[in-house]
């Protein structure tokens, strides 16, 4: 559980995940209140380091009553270029399990957000992101509040016939192994499932080992979707 405060999971590693893309999560947000959070479910928090440029990008998550649409909504910022642009058509439901999928066609400049197995938006966006390193936080200012579960990046463009499969009727599936509908577990780049219950670290369960470090103290849950 995050607290919406400054609660993250670090990767050890960049996600490279090139001109062609897909993150898959499973997110509960917590309930929405009237205050400006937004908090993110996914970023690059590069600060370019002495003398550098800072890039940051990010799949945020609107859990206040303005802005981007209203509570619940999914949105895309980008710090190059046209900043922050709704990307859902659908709110979230608070306290409830969400699946999220976001694909990007980098090249082409579009992003299509799949809710719950089920297309919900395409968008035109420019300066999209390559490289993802950090779960439920942007920058230092807006933190995830909420559970998060069965994270996944790709460096592929699921189809939808796969992001259903995935879906799987509301019971997450092992991403790694190829079944049914789904055919792209060889290009599954990071995988978090959040299993551990205990300790400050979560497993990386694709073949890249990526560990992901708690950071400021989010918590293990029994509640899974």
């Amino acid at each position: 559980m995050f607290d919406g405060t400054n609660d993250s999971v670090e990767l050890a590693n960049d996600v490279a995940v090139g001109n062609t893309w897909t993150y898959s999560g499973w997110v509960k947000p917590s309930t929405f209140s009237s205050s400006g959070l937004f908090g993110y479910l996914a970023a690059e928090n590069n600060d370019g380091g002495a003398g550098g440029t800072a890039t940051r990008h990010g799949l945020g998550l609107v859990q206040s009553a303005t802005n981007h649409g209203g509570s619940g909504m999914v949105y895309y910022y980008s710090q190059t270029g046209t900043g922050s642009t709704q990307l859902s058509s659908t709110a979230l439901t608070a306290n409830v399990w969400n699946h999220v999928v976001v694909t990007a066609d980098v090249s082409n400049n579009q992003l299509k957000i799949y809710l719950n197995g089920s297309l919900d938006n395409t968008l035109t966006k420019s300066n999209i992101q390559t490289v993802f390193d950090s779960l439920g936080r942007y920058s230092t200012s807006w933190y995830f509040e909420g559970g998060m579960d069965e994270v996944g990046f790709w460096d592929t463009i699921l189809s939808a016939t796969e992001i259903t499969a995935i879906y799987n009727s509301g019971t997450p599936a092992d991403l790694a192994s190829d079944a049914g509908n789904y055919s792209s577990s060889s290009n599954l780049i990071g995988w978090w499932r959040m299993e551990e219950g205990t300790g400050t670290t979560v497993a990386d369960s694709s073949s890249n080992s990526n560990t992901g470090t708690l950071t400021n103290g989010p918590t293990f849950s029994t509640d899974v979707p």
